[in-house]
């Protein structure tokens, strides 16, 4: 692991950061923007895989400052078996 990374990197950059193991033709979504909207909709107490895409539609606009999104949502529920398939 890289530990030259800078205290001044933004938590979605040290996202962007990890590898993403999933066939590259198949990715619609970034990982960083998948695992930066699951991670900001557990912390506003998304308790499932519903909640996340929930969370994700009703909160586009602001998780769109941080984030890119090159289609409508980010999540759908058929992304969480692709890039987490032990919790899905």
């Amino acid at each position: 692991m890289d530990t030259s990374l800078s205290s001044e990197m933004s938590f979605v950059e040290l996202l962007e950061t990890l590898p993403d193991p999933r066939e590259s033709w198949k990715v619609r979504h970034k990982l960083s923007t998948i695992l930066f909207c699951t991670f900001c909709a557990v912390l506003c107490g998304a308790e499932g895989w519903p909640d996340v895409v929930l969370f994700c539609k009703i909160r586009q606009q602001w998780l769109s400052r941080y984030v890119d999104f090159p289609s409508a949502y980010p999540i759908g529920m058929d992304v969480p078996a692709r890039v987490f398939p032990a919790s899905a």
